[in-house]
């Protein structure tokens, strides 16, 4: 009796760790980590990535692209990528079936919505801040989207949320 209810409580926390996605965590990888910080002039946001990881700055220059942000290839990896920006118009995140949705809100007090999908091989996170804490941005959005390995998003998955937790406005 006492293994099945040490087993139970085990399947139950693993369970609750899986369940809590991107919620508030604390590892000394991420305190160890040297940060930059990106600022979009065109969308006027910022959001902070590790130093290490290469970085990409789309569309800032440009008023040929509704978007503009900046692109990480995770942990240094050009087939897994973060890509954080602004939008003109309607931002439109696909649902799979089999995904799910949990709100995330920004260190900076803006509340928003991950979209989690899980592939065979990979995850998917599309994430949207809500449009009531976008007034001043007329008809502009904030989101992020991110392909990631399975392997990676297990390892990695406190530092990406990090990263989504860290945008904010700049006004």
């Amino acid at each position: 009796m006492k293994g099945f209810k040490l087993l139970t409580t085990i399947f139950f926390l693993i369970s609750l760790c899986y369940l809590l996605g991107c919620q508030e965590n604390n590892t000394n990888e991420r305190s160890n980590m040297d940060w930059r910080v990106f600022e979009s002039e065109r969308f006027q946001f910022s959001v902070n990535y590790p130093a290490e990881w290469p970085a990409f700055v789309q569309g800032e220059n440009s008023t040929e692209t509704p978007d503009a942000g900046i692109m990480l290839d995770v942990d240094g990896d050009p087939n897994s990528r973060i890509f954080i920006f602004g939008q003109l118009g309607t931002l439109v995140i696909p649902y799979e079936p089999g995904s799910r949705s949990e709100p995330l809100d920004t260190k900076g007090g803006l509340k928003g919505d991950l979209l989690i999908h899980e592939g065979e091989d990979s995850v998917f996170l599309n994430y949207s801040i809500r449009e009531s804490d976008l007034k001043s941005f007329n008809g502009r959005f904030l989101g992020a989207s991110v392909t990631i390995s399975k392997e990676q998003y297990t390892h990695l998955e406190p530092i990406i949320c990090e990263i989504l937790r860290s945008i904010k406005l700049l006004h």
